[in-house]
């Protein structure tokens, strides 16, 4: 690969995580991945046998900056060269993440072929317009920007041919440089474009037809042989963790309630949904339901007048998910 390809990219960032990837290499079995802050000289060693080309680290400071390295590691035990990226990484400040990221987009696959509708929360208040992003769901790939310049809250996104999915993001532009983007959705594949994950990945193993074998001597009859059963793989084994985007919510319609949103997951049997008080200490995330169905409830008797988070993940896979990350901040009236 050239080096101008070996670069790491910043796939999402909030205030104590970042999700970062980077292509994949031909003929590797591992990947290392080590991180620093600017201020240090010292690598600190972050996974040594990762499979992923893409990865989120969390627990960092958002008053820091980071780099991170990656090098291969091949079947014959040797090791790439390192790449990194020339620009820090750093965490969104804490009031940014909080009280003005956007939640994620929400997507959803049409009957045209090839074609992605991108919905996401409409924001009136001292904007302008919407800048909206997209990226190939594979490792290395950049945002690319669809238009900064949206009017409406809404897009229908055609030719997306990628077989590996695509990811959106959106922020608002206003009289302010940056505004933070929006965490990323979850990835997409267009209707028509053939998914590299079908439901059984392997059924057996086949052999090339045998010639006719000769016939038996006289004897007893051997006892018949039993049928193997064919080796079977499933889809869930081959899949990469599932970290949904955060929460978002409105207002309901009654006092001191809110209306709770997360976007769908294929092949989810549920959602565990936690809730956590803001401004409070020895504040714990605690389970407002083990296994919702849908993609919204209505939440009670909220409270607390520093408000609250809320984080959710999906159920019904062979690994249990970790949880999105929390939602913006919710004051109920």
């Amino acid at each position: 690969m050239s080096m101008a390809r070996d670069v790491i990219v910043l796939v999402d960032a909030r205030c104590t995580a970042l999700t970062i990837s980077w292509p994949p290499m031909q003929e590797s079995t591992f990947y290392l991945l080590e991180f620093r802050t600017t201020t240090e000289s010292t690598w600190q060693m972050l996974a040594d046998d990762l499979t992923l080309t893409e990865i989120r680290k969390t627990g960092l400071d958002s008053k820091k900056e980071y780099f991170f390295r990656v090098a291969a590691i091949y079947s014959d035990d040797t090791i790439s060269e390192w790449f990194s990226h020339p620009e820090p990484f750093q965490p969104l400040d804490v009031n940014e993440d909080r009280e003005f990221s956007m939640a994620s987009p929400l997507v959803q696959k049409l009957r045209e072929p090839e074609t992605l509708f991108v919905e996401w929360e409409a924001i009136s208040e001292d904007i302008y317009a919407f800048e909206l992003q997209f990226r190939q769901n594979r490792g290395g790939q950049p945002w690319i920007t669809i238009s900064d310049d949206l009017h409406s809250n809404q897009v229908r996104k055609r030719n997306l041919t990628c077989k590996w999915g695509y990811q959106f993001r959106v922020r608002p532009v206003t009289d302010h440089k940056n505004e933070p983007w929006s965490t990323a959705s979850e990835p997409v594949i267009a209707k028509g474009v053939k998914s590299p994950f079908p439901k059984i990945l392997m059924k057996g193993l086949q052999t090339k037809p045998q010639s006719r074998p000769p016939p038996p001597r006289p004897g007893p009859r051997p006892p018949p042989k039993k049928k193997e059963k064919p080796l079977m793989i499933e889809q869930d084994e081959y899949k990469e963790p599932i970290m949904m985007d955060a929460p978002w919510f409105h207002s309901a319609d009654e006092a001191q309630a809110m209306i709770i949103c997360w976007n769908p997951v294929d092949d989810a049997s549920g959602f565990e949904l936690q809730m956590i008080k803001c401004m409070k200490k020895r504040a714990e995330w605690k389970t407002i339901a083990p296994n919702l169905q849908g993609t919204q409830v209505k939440k009670k008797n909220l409270t607390n007048k520093a408000g609250y988070q809320f984080r959710i993940r999906p159920n019904g896979f062979r690994r249990e998910q970790e949880f999105s990350n929390p939602s913006n901040i919710a004051i109920a009236n």
